[in-house]
């Protein structure tokens, strides 16, 4: 458009010099009488004129058209552009908001995951620990009876034996055994053994009356209580009230009476730098054997000359 432009007013421009030069030469023709001097060719100036003056507006008016359609041209570019500017913006915009929601989304998918993993690990603890309270209480209870067993005796005593040592209290142990158990097991069986055993610990469990008492199954037919803060005054109490109590139970197999009963040896003693727990056992286990030999069903304590207590 531009190139189609110049052209015009190139030619336009040559127009006009060609006009001068033609008017300038009929005014020579008329002064020498070769061309009629008349209303025309006198006015021929003023005729090239009033052509110049057509052809510089249609000039002009070409000009002021390519201008407006070169503006029209280069508005309606900016616009496409402005529109491919506001395209690419809101293709942006929504890209970064697509690309937040997903952020969002993957963090909220996150966080559930967490909160899923964290409650399945405190299950799993919280089982672990239910699982490792199961396994200590089976460790240290014995299957038959369900009391306490040995290793667990052994460690409480050591525990109570320091704690009385430390205090300058007086601690008591009993040591029950079963009277005539083997016959028992020679008559009804080991079954009806094992029920006897599981009778008598139930029995004697009933007869702890302070959280601090202990019972526990010492061997096959025995059983021990550990009585913190005792004296054999007290500890006599409470065996003369578990004798008497096995006495009293009644158990038959099928229609045959099964006759129950225990013998106890008791010995107390204060902790001090000279004595040890199992001197304190040792008394008791002595004691009773005093029991057995005295006829069973009975009890005895120790004699305190008779050992280190």
């Amino acid at each position: 458009m531009i190139i189609i432009f110049k052209l015009r007013i190139y030619c336009l421009k040559h127009q006009l010099h060609h006009r001068n030069l033609f008017v300038s030469f009929i005014l020579i023709l008329m002064n020498f009488g070769i061309v009629p001097n008349n209303s025309f060719t006198n006015n021929l100036q003023m005729f090239g004129v009033v052509l110049e003056m057509t052809l510089l507006s249609f000039a002009l008016a070409l000009r002021i058209n390519t201008e407006k359609t070169q503006r029209i041209s280069a508005q309606h570019e900016a616009l496409q552009l402005t529109q491919r500017v506001s395209e690419e913006r809101r293709d942006r915009l929504l890209a970064q908001k697509e690309s937040l929601q997903l952020q969002q989304d993957l963090n909220s998918n996150l966080e559930n995951q967490v909160v899923i993993r964290t409650e399945q690990l405190e299950d799993a603890m919280q089982q672990l620990k239910i699982a490792n309270s199961e396994l200590l209480t089976l460790s240290i209870t014995d299957s038959l009876t369900g009391i306490y067993n040995r290793r667990y005796f052994d460690e409480a005593m050591l525990r109570e034996w320091k704690r009385a040592h430390r205090n300058k209290t007086s601690i008591a142990i009993v040591i029950t055994d079963i009277d005539h158990f083997k016959p028992i097991n020679d008559t009804f069986g080991h079954t009806v053994g094992d029920e006897c055993i599981h009778l008598i610990a139930k029995t004697l469990k009933l007869s702890l009356r302070r959280p601090s008492d202990l019972l526990a199954r010492y061997g096959g037919e025995e059983f021990i209580y550990i009585l913190p803060g005792s004296d054999l005054k007290e500890a006599t109490k409470v065996a003369e009230n578990c004798r008497e109590s096995i006495e009293n139970i009644r158990y038959d197999q099928e229609g045959t009476p099964v006759p129950l009963s225990i013998s106890a040896g008791i010995a107390a003693c204060i902790p001090n730098n000279e004595n040890n727990f199992s001197d304190l056992i040792n008394a008791a286990d002595a004691a009773l054997y005093q029991a057995k030999s005295a006829g069973r069903n009975c009890v005895r304590t120790a004699e305190p000359h008779t050992s280190k207590i």
